[in-house]
């Protein structure tokens, strides 16, 4: 079975109209890694080094695809490390 297109999380942000939620960023980061870092790293997302400039950007991603690139201050940087 495919993966949905766009996240649930993402969804739920625009149709709400509101910031996501850390574990919906995290939700949506571990599947950015899945798509695209799995197969050449071999490992989970729960695996890859909190704060690592890989997590970091991974994470970024995320937000960014969440729309809260805007938001990508110390509160939020302080749930990544």
């Amino acid at each position: 079975m495919k993966s949905p297109m766009f996240a649930p999380a993402a969804v739920a942000c625009l149709v709400d109209g509101r910031e996501p939620r850390a574990e919906e960023i995290d939700q949506l980061a571990a599947k950015i890694w899945h798509d695209v870092y799995h197969r050449s790293w071999k490992i989970d997302w729960s695996e890859v080094e909190r704060g690592s400039r890989l997590y970091l950007a991974t994470y970024a991603a995320a937000l960014a695809a969440l729309g809260a690139i805007a938001s990508f201050s110390p509160d939020i940087m302080s749930v990544a490390a």
